[in-house]
């Protein structure tokens, strides 16, 4: 019976523990940039259903680049929220966001890496590695 109880319980909130992890993902990119041309990395929007915005995007630098330097800009521009589902729409339009550019130290050609985090306003995150090649 114990134990009947404890799967059920364990079958009830593992979906929850699933959907919170999902919303926290991490992605591994490579990348390359010529010179100190800054390079636009994304565009990061946070949205309702009705394209509102939902609050600030904040971005955080856990691993800095050691070769360069990266920023976030607050801005309006266009977010990709794909061709599918209720939010594509929110694609046709510009949404306010944070905007993310990498720009190499002057003079530099060689290999870079660093990691920035965007934190919602709802507490979820997208973490994004990233391995550079200057030109």
């Amino acid at each position: 019976m114990k134990f009947a109880v404890a799967l059920l319980f364990a079958l009830a909130i593992l979906p929850s523990v699933a959907a919170a992890q999902a919303r926290n993902e991490t992605y591994n990119w490579l990348r390359y940039a010529v010179g100190t041309q800054p390079l636009n990395f994304l565009h990061a929007g946070h949205v309702r259903k009705n394209c509102e915005p939902i609050g600030q995007i904040r971005m955080v630098l856990p691993v800095p680049p050691q070769n360069g330097k990266v920023e976030a800009i607050q801005k309006a521009d266009f977010v990709e929220f794909g061709n599918k589902g209720a939010f594509r729409k929110c694609s046709e339009r510009r949404t306010p966001g944070i905007t993310v550019i990498y720009r190499a130290t002057e003079g530099y050609r060689g290999s870079d890496r660093f990691s920035f985090q965007l934190v919602y306003s709802d507490g979820s995150t997208r973490r994004y590695n990233v391995d550079m090649t200057i030109y």
